[in-house]
């Protein structure tokens, strides 16, 4: 849970600054996850893990692994595949509310801190973490109420079990 939302708000603060907003395809890559039903993201990535002819295994042959892994049947290697798979089917509603958040710090305090001479880590530091704290705050305590207290709720067992 809190690998999505520190992805989401280092993703957040680099959308902003390469102004997202304007992209097509970097909103169509994120939200994905919202439009597609349960069965779409199953079949999705029982093709990229697939043994033999997924891309992922295709890429890793390419680059001289001659035996890459089984993603979904490796002991060592499912529960990291599984933890990806819901890190991208949450992604979406922690940015939406990241956007918000993010669009409520006003400009101008970046403008002072320019010119006060801070650079871009003191302004994440001491600007941008602070004023997206309460919305951090929101996502820690909203994430497990979405969920419904169990990660691997009736959507996610779906989804595991279509992929073996």
């Amino acid at each position: 849970m809190e690998s999505v939302i520190a992805i989401n708000q280092q993703d957040q603060v680099q959308c902003r600054k390469r102004r997202l907003r304007e992209n097509i395809a970097g909103w169509i890559i994120y939200f994905m996850p919202y439009i597609s039903s349960v069965v779409g993201v199953a079949i999705v990535f029982q093709v990229l893990f697939h043994p033999s002819l997924g891309p992922i295994n295709q890429f890793l042959i390419n680059i001289g692994i001659e035996l890459p892994p089984k993603w979904l049947t490796d002991i060592h290697y499912s529960l990291p595949s599984v933890m990806i798979i819901l890190i991208w089917t949450q992604i979406d509603f922690n940015m939406i509310i990241y956007i918000a958040g993010l669009q409520n710090i006003p400009k101008d305090l970046y403008e002072a801190a320019s010119i006060d001479g801070a650079n871009a880590w003191q302004k994440f530091h001491n600007i941008t973490l602070p004023l997206v704290s309460s919305t951090s705050f929101f996502l820690l305590v909203g994430f497990p109420i979405k969920l419904g207290w169990n990660p691997f709720n009736r959507k996610f067992k779906y989804i595991l079990l279509n992929l073996q």
